[in-house]
């Protein structure tokens, strides 16, 4: 297949319109107000797996590499991502939640090989821990700001991370972009398809968790040399969230101030 066809056709415009067109017509049709919770999840999953069922033969549906279990999270993620999220919902439903599926994930994505440092039973232990923080504190940031604007930054570090996977794997690049333009085709109905839906951003997280923060730990590990400060880069809407509400309380308290 032509490298600019998976690029373009298959990584960008595919994962991009089939996200829109998931969210928009569960927004639309939708009369028993589930949409509000799983439009984006379902969303953002069916946009990733559609584009990864396009690619060539590289993208296993049948897992034989680590990585391959990404579409069957993505789906997992979808899935369960919304649990715990309806009014009224015990927090420990939600944590437990979070919890299972960064454990799920690590399970799957941590490779077997003999080479692996810190071995297969610490290194599972570690993306655990790391997912479920991630996710954690991801989902606390979602309460407070707009689903446009997470959307938004979702959007751009899928873009960043998949640059930065480029240096050493166009694949994994790939995979990265595809996830960030589903973010992208999510935020497009969010931000300016449907500007007065009322959707929760937080059944997204865990998508966002699985997809970003697994190709991380997979760019991470591949090189010979593993690269630790790409698991920073799926924590930027951390980052940016902090920043932005520094910058509001110091607004609010000059104004006060005069």
């Amino acid at each position: 297949m032509n490298l600019s066809l998976e690029l373009v056709g298959i990584c960008l415009v595919v994962p991009a319109t089939a996200a829109a067109l998931v969210v928009w017509g569960a927004l639309r049709f939708d009369s028993a107000r589930l949409a509000e919770r799983f439009a984006l999840p379902c969303g953002a999953a069916a946009a990733f797996i559609s584009a990864y069922v396009l690619l060539p033969e590289w993208a296993a549906l049948t897992p034989d590499r680590h990585w391959h279990w990404l579409p069957y999270l993505a789906a997992a993620a979808a899935l369960v991502g919304p649990a715990g999220t309806a009014s009224g919902s015990p927090a420990w439903l939600r944590w437990l939640v979070l919890l299972a599926l960064a454990t799920g994930t690590a399970f799957l994505v941590v490779p077997s090989w003999d080479t692996l440092r810190p071995a297969r039973p610490a290194s599972i232990a570690v993306l655990a821990a790391y997912l479920s923080v991630l996710m954690l504190a991801l989902d606390r940031l979602s309460r407070r700001i707009s689903s446009a604007w997470l959307l938004a930054v979702f959007a751009l570090t899928g873009c960043l991370l998949a640059g930065l996977l480029a240096d050493n794997s166009v694949r994994f690049a790939q995979l990265a972009g595809i996830a960030a333009a589903a973010f992208a085709g999510c935020w497009f109905v969010i931000a300016i398809a449907k500007r007065n839906a009322t959707v929760d951003i937080r059944g997204a997280v865990p998508i966002y968790g699985v997809l970003m923060g697994g190709m991380a730990y997979v760019g991470c590990i591949e090189p010979e040399e593993p690269l630790w400060w790409l698991l920073l880069i799926p924590t930027i809407p951390l980052t940016v969230g902090l920043a932005a509400r520094f910058v509001r309380q110091y607004r609010a308290s000059a104004g006060s101030a005069q």
